[in-house]
């Protein structure tokens, strides 16, 4: 059914009126799925912005809540926790952990805790972890060569720094090899943190038909300037109900007759197991290793064990543990009465092996590590001046202190004390070190 239209031009047209109702509800429709659509976008967008809101009132409160000390520098190795850091907080922390202080420069900390109403949140600061330890030396203040002998005088001198594998060394002053005279000389390690440690000493040039200047050197313990001593006097000397007396041996002791050992008064001995053959080479079985532990045992003496080692890395010292623990395991040994220690002596190569004090009781703390887990117990052998220098109480828990004096001066804990490399035991052809263990030491 049509109807009749009237234009402004008096033309006449007729519209089909049920057409302009379909229309007219389409486009009813289209405005209203535009207007759902629109109110849609509106409540997500008013969504994002309650949330982003409240993130930022949240973030805010959760800042506001812990207030952290101004100053946040830690020094390198040192033992903090999460709550050093805190001045004050509303809360209580999750877990109080030891933050890692083994790198340098800024460090993330990132930590849970709970508010008041036990809501657990996550919050992280900056700590900048520095060094302002100096390098350790050690070395001879008097140094005597003959006229128109050339050397590096670096080598003459042990240095290292707690964390930079490679400090700056060099020789301070003038002086001349071919100039008889005495030349007052620094001897200068600097750390890439600017940490200086200035080593005075006297360089004499002498001519070579004068007599050699005596030095005077840090060194005194050592070399075993002492006496030969005699094994059988010792137990008179130093046996009572807090001690034993004991030996080290190895291949240079060569055949041992262990049954005059223990008549001698041997309580124990340690052996030395193996050694490497050098920096960056293999691990070789000590040609005495078998004879002595079975020689040994035979008799009922107590026994320790050793490794020399020469190593530059953790993995190094790892297998050489590993290495260490399945040779005494062959003998049916799964508990021994003394530690496996960890023997590395080589100071005077250290300054050109570009490793760190740090990377050093690393080493010797991973080898303990392996040799502890394995059911044994591990320790460190070293001499007083190293011990001062080098090693770290925090990462050797057990010492065999070497001191070649009447007394030792060293001032740590240790739990057997070499006091002579010069000892004389019937069984032993020449020379053996001798030892004395402390039952209840520490």
């Amino acid at each position: 059914m049509g109807k009749k239209i009237n234009n402004d031009d008096n033309y006449y047209r007729y519209v089909d009126t049920n057409t302009t109702s379909d229309t007219k509800n389409k486009i009813d429709k289209r405005i209203l799925m535009n207007r759902i659509k629109a109110v849609i976008v509106l409540a997500i967008i008013a969504f994002s912005v309650w949330a982003l809101v409240n993130r930022i009132k949240n973030s805010a409160q959760s800042k506001s809540n812990i207030e952290y000390k101004q100053n946040l520098n830690v020094e390198f190795l040192a033992k903090r926790n999460v709550s050093d850091f805190i001045e004050k907080m509303e809360g209580t922390l999750e877990y109080d952990f030891q933050v890692d202080t083994t790198k340098l420069g800024e460090q993330d900390v990132v930590f849970n805790y709970l508010t008041p109403k036990n809501k657990r949140k996550t919050d992280t600061f900056k700590i900048n972890v520095v060094d302002t330890v100096k390098p350790k030396v050690l070395g001879s203040t008097s140094i005597t060569y003959f006229k128109d002998h050339e050397v590096d005088l670096n080598q003459n001198f042990f240095s290292g720094d707690l964390c930079d594998p490679n400090p700056k060394r060099e020789i301070v002053g003038d002086y001349d090899y071919k100039t008889v005279g005495d030349y007052n000389l620094v001897y200068r390690v600097t750390d890439k943190s600017n940490n200086v440690n200035n080593f005075s000493f006297t360089l004499h040039i002498i001519n070579p038909s004068s007599t050699r200047r005596t030095s005077t050197t840090e060194n005194a313990n050592e070399n075993d300037n002492t006496p030969t001593r005699k094994f059988k006097d010792d137990v008179q000397l130093y046996k009572n109900d807090n001690t034993k007396l004991g030996i080290d041996v190895s291949y240079f002791q060569g055949n041992v007759d262990w049954a005059k050992v223990k008549e001698a008064g041997c309580d124990f001995a340690i052996i030395r197991v193996g050694y490497q053959k050098g920096f960056d080479k293999g691990i070789e079985e000590d040609s005495y290793f078998d004879n002595n532990i079975q020689g040994a045992r035979a008799q009922g003496i107590d026994l320790g064990f050793y490794f020399y080692s020469y190593a530059k890395t953790t993995e190094e010292a790892k297998q050489q543990a590993k290495w260490t623990i399945e040779k005494i395991k062959n003998y049916g040994i799964t508990k021994t009465e003394l530690p496996i220690c960890f023997d590395w002596e080589s100071w005077d190569k250290f300054s050109e092996l570009g490793i760190s004090l740090y990377d050093m009781n690393h080493m010797a703390q991973v080898f303990n590590t392996e040799v502890e887990n394995a059911g044994f117990e591990g320790a460190l052998y070293s001499s007083t001046n190293y011990m001062n220098r080098v090693w770290l109480d925090e990462y050797v828990k057990n010492v065999w202190i070497a001191s070649y004096v009447e007394k030792t001066n060293y001032m740590g804990k240790y739990y057997m004390w070499q006091y002579s490399s010069k000892g004389r035991i019937d069984g032993v052809n020449g020379d053996v070190d001798l030892n004395i263990l402390y039952i209840n030491k520490y």
